[in-house]
């Protein structure tokens, strides 16, 4: 697993009695050298933080004040994301005597004064959110959180939320997490965070955050997350009704089946899954057969003839993390579609290694491109990962394509040939189980079949 940047809290995960140790500046460091862009999201208040923080440079950009400020330590900008807290309030917590440290937008107290802090609001008719962040109590604007200060972030720096890791440690950093793609959290957090984590390092603080930077962050050896958030459902399984769902990243997926038999469709709806969960998708269509997705939001259509089609194609994930393409080369004859395949692959290989997108890439027909004397395998890509190959024909595809392949999904096949190749392929692959091929003849759209490095299942 690689990320484009990591959204990082400041107190117990990143900084020890307000300062940042050397190991952890030095594993910051490394982080930027490696290409990671680095987001501080923090509760304290913007000027506390640059008090105690030297190394604000180390960021691209700072989340202050549980996200209701935005500082750019470049431009040295800052950007408040809500209004300043009402003089009447402030006034009132004076008066009652209830300490309070004052932001540009948040006001924060101890959790022990939450029910007087409630009771004043009221008579004053102020209306905050109230925040947990250990024993503090953060006053905030309506919506305003950690979650929407690093959306914000995000944004800025044209990341899709899915290339982020979020680390933190306390109750305010739940916001954080839901609005990146995986979460991780020091073995110091508090049982509500590392419940949700995908990974826990041990240790505490920065020491255990350094640790895992250099260590499996960087070498991108982190296990498989936890958590689930980044799986995609493909359909049900027909006997349970339960879903099937398969990971969103760091898998390839063949999709098999006869002419006819719905495979394109199944494609077609996967497509649609990704799209609607923001991830970045390039369908590379050589028949024209995915014209339609173009109707959906955030989808552009682009016709290739050229090497400048693929460029105006590309343009468009630079332009919007969330982009999705279909690049269609109907108009073309086999020899030019092939060459402007392998050419268009290529470009994508290149843009993935620097900005992490496309997410996916769907390649129709995939046994012409594939085949022996097709695209070689270092332009394809596929040890990249995030690839749906969608072929009538995996018996053309060269056996590194198909050793590539972590999930299989078989529609209807009716073909003794390919019957046979996929009987082979099985076996070889440790799942020669005979009554899984004898059902594929049979099968109707919408049932498929999905084998991965376990026992296969039905899923419609």
């Amino acid at each position: 697993m690689r990320f484009q940047a990591l959204a990082l809290d400041y107190d117990g995960t990143l900084a020890s009695h307000d300062r940042l140790a050397d190991p952890t500046v030095a594993a910051l460091e490394r982080a930027r050298r490696a290409g990671l862009q680095l987001v501080l999201v923090t509760g304290r208040t913007f000027f506390e933080l640059a008090r105690v923080c030297s190394r604000l440079d180390l960021f691209d950009v700072v989340v202050a004040e549980n996200g209701a400020v935005l500082h750019d330590p470049v431009d040295d900008t800052i950007r408040d994301e809500g209004p300043p807290p009402p003089p009447r309030l402030i006034a009132a917590l004076d008066r009652h005597a209830i300490p309070f440290q004052l932001g540009r937008v948040i006001v924060a107290t101890a959790h022990s004064y939450e029910a007087p802090v409630r009771r004043l609001m009221a008579e004053v008719g102020v209306e905050r959110d109230l925040v947990r962040n250990r024993a503090a109590l953060m006053l905030l604007p309506r919506g305003v959180s950690k979650g929407s200060g690093v959306r914000h972030a995000l944004e800025r720096l044209g990341l899709s939320f899915h290339d982020v890791l979020a680390v933190g440690d306390a109750e305010n950093d739940l916001e954080l997490f839901a609005a990146c793609g995986f979460a991780a959290c020091p073995g110091n957090a508090v049982a509500e965070v590392t419940r949700v984590a995908d990974w826990v390092f041990p240790g505490d603080g920065g020491e255990a955050v350094s640790r895992a930077i250099d260590g499996p962050i960087l070498s991108g050896t982190l296990p498989a997350p936890r958590s689930g958030r980044e799986r995609l459902t493909l359909g049900w399984a027909r006997s349970t009704t339960e879903p099937v769902t398969i990971p969103a990243r760091g898998v390839n997926i063949l999709i098999h089946g006869d002419s006819l038999s719905g495979k394109s469709g199944l494609a077609g709806g996967f497509v649609e899954r990704l799209v609607a969960a923001r991830y970045a998708t390039c369908v590379i269509d050589p028949e024209g057969d995915y014209q339609a997705l173009a109707d959906m939001r955030g989808v552009t259509w682009c016709e290739i003839g050229t090497l400048e089609g693929w460029n105006d194609a590309l343009a468009v994930f630079e332009r919007n993390p969330a982009a999705s393409v279909v690049a269609d080369l109907s108009a073309l004859s086999p020899e030019r579609q092939l060459e402007l395949v392998r050419h268009g692959l290529v470009m994508l290989r290149r843009l993935r290694a620097l900005r992490g997108r496309p997410h996916w890439i769907v390649l129709d027909e995939a046994h012409y491109a594939l085949q022996a004397g097709g695209v070689p395998d270092d332009a394809a890509g596929l040890d990249a990962k995030g690839f749906c190959l969608v072929t009538y024909r995996p018996s053309l595809l060269r056996d590194r394509v198909l050793d590539a392949v972590d999930l299989f999904v078989f529609g209807r096949t009716t073909s003794p040939a390919e019957l046979e190749f996929l009987r082979a392929l099985l076996q070889r692959r440790g799942q020669g189980d005979a009554t899984i091929l004898e059902t594929l003849p049979a099968l109707t759209p919408p049932d498929y079949l999905l084998a991965s490095g376990g026992a296969p299942g039905a899923s419609r």
